[in-house]
């Protein structure tokens, strides 16, 4: 093979290789439809997660200085470790919860 026929047929091979190809087209397609039911599952299990920390926390925003009486008998380290500081705000609420989980 020449050198001439060697670029003629690299030329050939570039020009292809830019043009779109419907089996990837296809398969991007389907694959974003199959992820879609994926993230929307996602979404909704986690927002329904996120609801029940709130609802949770309603719950027992009433007895907030009880809750932080109760942090006294976790040991300081842990409660360094955590970053709890008080069970009375969302925030010290979410931060002991999702750290129970862990443990």
């Amino acid at each position: 093979m020449s050198t001439a026929q060697i670029g003629k047929e690299r030329r050939n091979w570039e020009a292809e290789a830019g043009k779109p190809r419907g089996t990837l087209s296809s398969l991007i397609r389907h694959l974003l439809s199959l992820q879609t039911s994926g993230v929307l599952i996602w979404g909704l299990v986690l927002g329904l997660y996120s609801a029940a920390l709130t609802a949770t926390f309603n719950t027992f925003a009433s007895d907030a200085e009880q809750m932080d009486q109760m942090l006294d008998a976790y040991p300081q380290g842990m409660l360094d470790a955590f970053g709890i500081s008080s069970l009375g705000t969302i925030e010290g609420d979410i931060t002991e919860s999702c750290g129970s989980k862990i443990l």
